[in-house]
């Protein structure tokens, strides 16, 4: 029995590869291998669909298909399986155990030959590499599959790496450069009649002309994702256009225009059961009302979002939401209570290896303990966040400036305390300049098709 316990418990972190017991034909008898590799990759599908509703299910219907794989043996079958599994993990926060998985895949995938599958486990490795901040990394695997890519002649795979690798380069605030990329992933979208890609494509150049600053060419794309999506019925990417319609109204200190779009994308991401979508609909509705001095109706909104990343098992956004919650009780006045909700958001982001998350903590941090006169504490955050940033961004090249806001603030606190505390208090830039990093990486994970998920 005890044996038994350690197995279980064991089980739960290691890689189906690793779990025991996937060799036998337990529930299927003597069902021929054709009917096996159809009910597995049922299955398969199965976990598909149920990645952003029910990713416990998911992770079960996962484990069993790759069970069922192994029996005919299927490697590749096997490979999709695992990178399956790593995808629900990833989601739910287990960046390393995905990532163990995605190198299993890989194994398996490079023993069927099969380089379209390795490619897709580059994409999604990529994705942990910039999540941690480890953008050259990241960097080096989607060039990998881009390499691959174009020696296989693989149109769509092509526009795919395109995407992703402007996603890098948006994170970094080289914004001409992600431009190129997206302009280029979409003009091959286009050549192919991809709706899908093409969509992907005009709203990610629509996020990158938002930080450009250029509204009217953002609006314009996306407005054409928009207007594809509502042609072939593509509900999702309607959802996230929308949010996305809706920040460039926020940058343009329209909070009216976009607080509709928002409560536009929550309906459509809630009639879809869109769980981790509609999370992130309801902290954007929140950031609304919080900048307009509703700290009581933002936090109703953060608390909903965080209940819905609780029970999806979201392991960062559940830390965006409690420092989130955090910020806004310190401007609330309830600097104590906002510092334990911001710790724990902080403990979760440090536990997975959430360098932006941190970031946007240190950044809480700093409010809070400055609302409180700590001022020695509060430098210590400022100094923390603005170290973050200079790490994640060297050249201060995210295109915010948020650091060098920052400076004349530090450096007025050797003179004057209490000027620096006022100064820090009328800067939200320190906050939405995270927010619209993270704003990005969250809406680049959702995208059916960037991170070929």
């Amino acid at each position: 029995m005890k044996i038994t316990c350690i197995l279980l418990i064991l089980g739960l972190t290691l890689p189906f590869h690793s779990l025991p017991g996937v060799t036998h034909r337990a529930g299927y008898g003597n069902m021929p291998y054709d009917s096996l590799v159809r009910h597995a990759e049922r299955l398969l599908n199965d976990s598909r669909q149920l990645r952003n509703t029910d990713r416990e299910t998911a992770r079960e219907l996962a484990a069993e298909a790759y069970r069922l794989f192994s029996l005919c043996p299927d490697t590749s079958g096997m490979a999709y399986a695992l990178k399956e599994a790593g995808i629900l993990d990833y989601l739910t926060g287990n960046p390393p155990q995905a990532y163990r998985n995605y190198e299993e895949a890989i194994r398996l995938f490079r023993l069927a030959g099969d380089s379209a599958g390795m490619s897709a486990c580059f994409h999604n490795m990529a994705l942990v590499h910039q999540d941690q901040g480890q953008l050259d990394s990241a960097l080096f695997l989607l060039k990998t599959s881009l390499e691959s890519d174009r020696r296989r002649n693989d149109t769509a795979g092509i526009a795919g790496s395109c995407n992703a690798i402007g996603n890098i380069f948006f994170i970094m605030g080289d914004y001409e450069q992600a431009l190129g990329l997206y302009l280029e992933s979409l003009s091959i979208s286009r050549g192919t009649g991809n709706a899908s890609a093409i969509t992907d494509a005009l709203l990610n150049l629509g996020m990158t002309y938002r930080m450009l600053e250029r509204y009217d060419m953002a609006l314009e794309c996306i407005d054409k994702a928009l207007a594809m999506a509502g042609q072939n019925g593509d509900k999702y990417s309607l959802g996230v256009g929308l949010l996305n319609r809706g920040q460039v109204f926020h940058a343009r200190n329209m909070p009216d225009s976009a607080l509709s779009l928002y409560q536009h994308s929550l309906s459509i991401r809630s009639e879809l059961d869109d769980v981790e979508g509609t999370g992130i609909c309801l902290r954007m509705i929140g950031t609304v009302y919080e900048e307009a001095g509703a700290f009581t109706a933002a936090n109703e909104m953060y608390f909903s979002a965080l209940k819905l990343s609780e029970e999806l098992g979201h392991r960062r956004l559940t830390a965006d939401y409690l420092i989130r919650i955090g910020h806004n009780l310190a401007q609330m006045g309830h600097a104590i209570k906002a510092i334990r909700y911001i710790g724990q958001g902080c403990s979760i982001a440090q536990w997975i290896g959430a360098p932006y998350e941190m970031m946007q903590g240190y950044s809480a941090f700093t409010l809070a303990w400055a609302s409180l006169g700590k001022t020695d504490s509060a430098e210590r955050y400022i100094g923390l966040y603005a170290r973050q940033w200079a790490r994640l961004f060297p050249n201060d090249s995210a295109g915010t400036g948020t650091q060098k806001r920052n400076e004349p603030i530090i450096k007025s606190s050797e003179g004057n305390r209490k000027v620096w505390i006022n100064n820090f208090r009328c800067y939200p830039e320190v906050i939405s300049g995270i927010l619209a990093i993270t704003a990005f990486l969250l809406a680049i994970r959702l995208l059916s098709g960037t991170g070929r998920l």
